[in-house]
């Protein structure tokens, strides 16, 4: 197969498994009259995804494979694009055998396996971890770069950007907070809670594997590494657009969108500055650790009934003192982690304005000076992941 046959075949893949996608996520609100006509079941869905998903490997392991003339120099436009195309790819395969993964774990092992605790995580691994980085590193390996110059960090800096990390974060939970509320009133519905949902009563074991560490590795690697490698010759600041833009639209809604968004463009501006990715993995783990791990620990640690019982009791009397005593610790222990959590966010931005002055971007040798944003965003491997990532977010909401 022919280079350029591959990759018509790839885009028309892709396009494919995103109308596929959009059929599925829509198919019991505007798009049902049409479902309904075709007469599209779960049935159609699982075996189309799946064979417009081999197709696409096949097309991405084809590309792989064609030897590429060493001299052979891309255009921005085409680097641009090229990059979209393995992000879209990461994204709508994650999607797609995130999709197929019930069914076909039902198939072989029967309805009883969603009861396993490790039936949820183990498909994040697999999924994501595994089959999904394998896909970005085939089409990475065929995509010019130009390494970053490294730099190394002192243990005062990788402290200082812990916490500047944490009034990055700060801000955008805030922010996400207030677009939450609003899309509260305007739709009824809170993604923020069906986040929460999947993370309480999880287990810990496998939420610190695949979140806390499982997460900010894969993430690291496609979204700074592979990513800016690529990218970064354009423009520093352009990479860290893209880095940060698609990182927040990556997960699809408006809770996490803003401190992914400006979690994303710190840890690329890190990676620029030091070329290593391994600074950019340890603060995305201490993230994840600190919300998705630490702090919803204490959070489901709570006996709420008990709680809004005592809340709704005479403060004084024997009872109330009673429970007031048996869940001190867990009351203290969260008070505490949420005072460290708001004193850090001061500090950060703190250290944020002292440091104001060591952020600043170089002109890279080939840096697009006219029309950089169009040139960069107006592609279709950009545009696929925009479009797909719009997508995600109205079906949250809908």
């Amino acid at each position: 197969m022919k280079k350029t046959v591959a990759s018509f075949v790839l885009k028309v893949m892709m396009v494919w498994l995103l109308v596929l996608y959009s059929l599925l996520l829509f198919r019991h609100t505007f798009l049902k009259p049409v479902v309904d006509a075709l007469r599209l079941d779960s049935k159609f869905f699982v075996g189309a995804l799946l064979a417009g998903s081999v197709i696409a490997l096949l097309a991405i392991i084809a590309n792989a494979l064609q030897k590429r003339d060493p001299l052979e120099t891309a255009t921005a436009k085409k680097n641009y694009t090229a990059v979209g195309v393995m992000m879209s790819a990461f994204g709508i395969l994650m999607i797609v055998l995130g999709t197929c993964y019930d069914p076909v774990m039902e198939l072989f092992f029967g309805e009883s396996v969603r009861s396993k605790e490790w039936y949820t995580w183990v498909g994040n691994i697999a999924v994501t971890d595994v089959i999904c980085l394998a896909a970005v590193i085939l089409i990475a390996c065929k995509i010019e770069k130009t390494p970053v110059e490294k730099h190394k960090m002192t243990f005062g800096e990788l402290i200082t950007c812990i916490f500047m990390n944490c009034g990055v974060i700060g801000v955008g939970f805030i922010l996400g907070l207030l677009m939450e509320s609003l899309m509260m009133r305007l739709c009824g519905t809170m993604g923020g809670q069906a986040i929460s949902d999947i993370m309480i009563g999880s287990d810990d074991f496998w939420r610190i594997l695949t979140i806390g560490i499982g997460a900010p590795i894969v993430e690291e690697l496609i979204f700074r590494k592979f990513l800016i490698d690529r990218v970064h010759k354009y423009g520093e600041g352009i990479a860290i657009l893209i880095s940060g833009v698609l990182f927040g639209l990556f997960h699809g809604n408006f809770a996490q969108f803003f401190h992914t968004t400006g979690l994303g463009l710190f840890l690329a501006f890190i990676y620029v500055r030091t070329g290593k990715v391994w600074y950019t993995i340890l603060f995305h783990m201490v993230v994840n650790i600190s919300t998705s791990v630490i702090t919803m620990k204490l959070v489901t640690n709570l006996d709420y009934e008990k709680l809004y019982l005592m809340l709704g009791m005479d403060m004084e009397s024997p009872e109330a003192m009673e429970m007031m005593m048996e869940m001190a610790p867990e009351v203290l222990a969260l008070t505490g982690w949420v005072l460290f959590l708001i004193v850090s966010v001061i500090v950060g931005w703190v250290l944020w304005i002292r440091n104001r002055k060591k952020f600043f971007l170089k002109k890279a040798p080939e840096h697009v000076e006219k029309k950089k944003l169009r040139t960069a965003f107006l592609n279709f491997g950009m545009l696929y992941f925009i479009i797909m990532g719009i997508i995600r977010f109205v079906s949250f909401y809908l």
